[in-house]
């Protein structure tokens, strides 16, 4: 006999409590961007009792960035939504003068036709 685990599915409403759904409420009408506003009304949906799938259905968000954004705000609040958190652009790390400079170095090879090489670049 095969025995089965039932899955329960808990409601997204009893996630949240009353300060977390009116801060979403305040957060969607300050919302001016468009990708910020998409983001906060899949919080909206959760915090009214929607279910993963039917957030999904109706934002077209994955069930796993549906999840990913529900964890995020219940665990770090509003600012995961209002701060930058892209990584890389390492060449955020350089001034304009240092750039400038290495961009110098290679210059003169490209000029004559010599390939350049990021790896030699990136010893600079």
């Amino acid at each position: 006999m095969i025995k089965y685990n039932r899955v329960i599915k808990m409601r997204n409403s009893k996630k949240f409590d009353s300060a977390q759904k009116a801060e979403i409420s305040e957060m969607k009408e300050q919302a001016k961007d468009k990708k910020l506003y998409k983001k906060i009304e899949v919080l909206d949906y959760a915090a009214k009792g929607y279910t993963n799938r039917e957030i999904s259905e109706l934002t077209e968000y994955s069930l796993s960035r549906i999840s990913d954004y529900i964890r995020e705000y219940i665990q770090n609040g509003k600012s995961y939504f209002t701060e930058e958190h892209r990584k890389g652009g390492n060449r955020r790390n350089l001034t304009d003068e240092q750039e400038k400079e290495i961009v110098e170095k290679f210059k003169s090879k490209a000029i004559a036709g010599q390939v350049v090489n990021i790896s030699e670049m990136k010893k600079y």
